[in-house]
């Protein structure tokens, strides 16, 4: 049997090991990227409750639509932010992870340590949020739903504005509210693509169906090690 060279090996782990810690500190970064639109989301919303008697009243009634397409840009941002992190977080589970543990396991000639759950927690932590908590959905969706929410409801104020007393020509409205309406749909329909996805929680490879499960190539290396322990 051909054994690898193990500085080679030593040489594969510590560049995975770097690149694994490069992926994490980037989803750290989406996240906190993420909590701070969330955070300006909120603040937001207060100042809008805050001034709603003056906005209602305003005789500018297109700061209120644009106060809305603000808030669908800003369901955007929280969906980029979900989006790359689900994307590192398939590179991990089903590249990065895998290659760890096969380097570990080419490393441990006695072949009797159990390294199947090493760094296994990326994929056991999203089969259990997104397919057996999903009472947990309100909750999680909440980054990019209150922004839409928040939109919508400032499209009604601008709808009911409008019809009680209009100072826009009818082209100028039909114009705006198509626009509103696409807007909406268009970020309604791209949240629930996004939960969905997360929902089915599936990944290119197969890592993700099991948490922590070893790789076929490390299931090969560890059936071969055992045959070559076993007395001839």
């Amino acid at each position: 049997m051909r054994t690898a060279d193990p500085d080679l090996v030593k040489l594969e782990l510590s560049l995975r090991l770097e690149e694994y810690k490069s992926l994490r500190a980037e989803i750290i970064g989406n996240l906190c990227a993420g909590y701070q639109t969330l955070t300006l989301t909120l603040t937001a919303i207060g100042v809008l409750i805050a001034g709603s008697q003056l906005l209602l009243s305003s005789r500018y009634p297109l700061l209120i639509i644009a106060a809305s397409w603000l808030f669908y840009g800003l369901t955007w941002a929280q969906l980029r932010y979900v989006v790359s992190v689900y994307i590192i977080s398939n590179h991990l589970i089903d590249t990065v992870e895998p290659a760890i543990r096969e380097n570990l396991e080419e490393l441990d000639t006695s072949s009797k340590r159990d390294l199947s759950t090493v760094l296994g927690w990326e994929a056991a932590g999203r089969l259990e949020m997104h397919n057996r908590m999903k009472w947990l959905f309100p909750i999680e969706a909440a980054r990019y739903g209150m922004p839409l929410a928040a939109a919508l409801g400032l499209s009604v104020i601008y709808g009911i504005r409008i019809y009680q007393s209009p100072q826009l020509d009818a082209f100028s409205v039909a114009s705006i509210a198509l626009i509103s309406i696409a807007l909406f749909f268009y970020t309604s329909y791209a949240c629930l693509m996004l939960r969905h996805r997360l929902q089915k929680n599936v990944t290119p490879g197969s890592a993700s169906a099991e948490a922590g499960q070893a790789s076929p190539r490390s299931r090969k290396l560890q059936a071969a090690k055992r045959k070559c322990d076993q007395p001839s």
